[in-house]
């Protein structure tokens, strides 16, 4: 429908098979750290925002760390960010986060824009929204 203004939309392109489902029990659904045991047993999950400020990133990382110790556990200094998946459970959890809360708009731009393995192990460091690489052990 055209109103005489600019209009803008967000879309999403997904395949047939794709489910979001608002707080259901399959599909996509957005839950708090505080939900995470109740609302999320059995099921894949990525996590957003550091181990200071998220419970389960702490989990997955060892610890609720911040600033130089967080650099320590993760090797992401300031400005810079992580994708990294983790067996949760036998499902996965993909921690999306970054050494600020700036950092990790940029880890989730990335995530959004671009292809990321999400295999149990994989991770990756980046310093844009556009730019990140596959850290090899």
């Amino acid at each position: 429908m055209y109103h005489g203004d600019e209009v803008a939309a967000s879309v999403y392109l997904t395949s047939s098979d794709a489910i979001s489902n608002e707080g259901g029990e399959s599909g996509v659904m957005s839950i708090t750290d505080a939900e995470v045991s109740s609302k999320a047993s059995g099921m894949n999950l990525i996590v957003v925002g550091g181990s200071a400020i998220n419970s389960v990133a702490a989990d997955l990382l060892g610890g609720a760390y911040r600033g130089e110790q967080f650099t320590s556990m993760t090797s992401v200094a300031d400005g810079e960010f992580l994708i990294q998946s983790f067996d949760w459970s036998g499902n996965t959890a993909l921690l999306v986060a970054g050494y600020n809360a700036a950092d990790t708009t940029k880890a989730a731009t990335y995530l959004q824009n671009y292809d990321v393995d999400t295999s149990v192990g994989k991770k990756y460091t980046g310093t844009s929204a556009t730019e990140a690489s596959l850290v090899v052990a």
